[in-house]
């Protein structure tokens, strides 16, 4: 299986559980997650992994050897089933397999300590990028409602 449709089947699943959910977006963060979700102060971080050699080669990355550089609450790993053995992950990370069309939660993952500020730097590229209409690779579920006080928000395109 390709990574990219492990992106995409990965971002599927977290679009079930979380109201923001960003995919392979480039941004002034550093890092660039194959998908993140958000729920208010929440994140989870996915890794998707296609092959052994690009799972090895993650672990050379900064934020990953400082996971306090990094982006999400939660963190995980995600492959075609028995690709990874639990064992060999990174400390805390946890493991989402495919098996079939079946997500699976091999083992969770731990609460990091995170970069805010990548967080914050991700979440206003999105917003910036959104316009009329959201790009592929950006979610957002939107909930209208009537509210007293009146908020603004100016989209640079």
């Amino acid at each position: 299986m390709k990574h990219s449709e492990l992106v995409q089947i990965a971002a599927k699943w977290m679009r079930g559980k979380y109201l923001i959910v960003i995919t392979e977006m480039a941004s002034g963060a550093g890092e660039e997650a194959d998908v993140i979700g958000f729920n208010g102060y929440n994140s989870t971080l996915i890794e998707c992994k296609a092959s052994i050699m690009d799972f090895n080669t993650d672990k050379y990355k900064s934020y990953r050897r400082y996971p306090e550089s990094g982006m999400g609450s939660q963190r995980y790993y995600f492959t075609i089933g028995k690709l990874l053995h639990p064992q060999n992950l990174p400390e805390g990370w946890g493991l989402l397999e495919l098996h079939g069309k079946r997500v699976y939660n091999i083992r969770n993952s731990v609460n990091f300590k995170k970069d805010y500020r990548k967080e914050l730097s991700l979440l206003t590229s999105a917003i910036r990028r959104i316009g009329k209409t959201a790009p592929k690779g950006i979610s957002v579920r939107c909930y209208p409602y009537k509210t007293k006080n009146r908020a603004s928000i100016h989209i640079d395109i």
